[in-house]
């Protein structure tokens, strides 16, 4: 399985990628993260993980749509979807 993992602002800096193509075998949005978190270290588990739980700090997006419209943590992956990965953003 390849999918297009695309990085935006401090996530950028984390891991040091704007767009980065995972490839390997994950069932779900948790799974990859989790494999994400073992190649991009503490801090990155850290903004996107609470113990193992999805962290509500971060946004993220399969082929465009919010995981919160889909089965959030649970949302499947499939072969050449993109990820987007955003952390949640406050302004005035």
């Amino acid at each position: 399985m390849i999918l297009q993992i695309n990085f935006f602002a401090t996530f950028r800096k984390v891991t040091g990628n704007k767009q980065y193509d995972y490839q390997g075998s994950v069932e779900n949005i948790k799974e990859l993260l989790l494999e994400l978190s073992d190649n991009f270290g503490t801090e990155f588990r850290e903004m996107v993980l609470v113990g193992e739980e999805l962290s509500p700090e971060v946004i993220i997006l399969v082929n465009g749509i919010n995981i919160e419209h889909l089965a959030q943590e649970e949302t499947e992956l499939n072969d050449k979807d993109k990820v987007s990965i955003f952390p949640v953003v406050a302004g005035g």
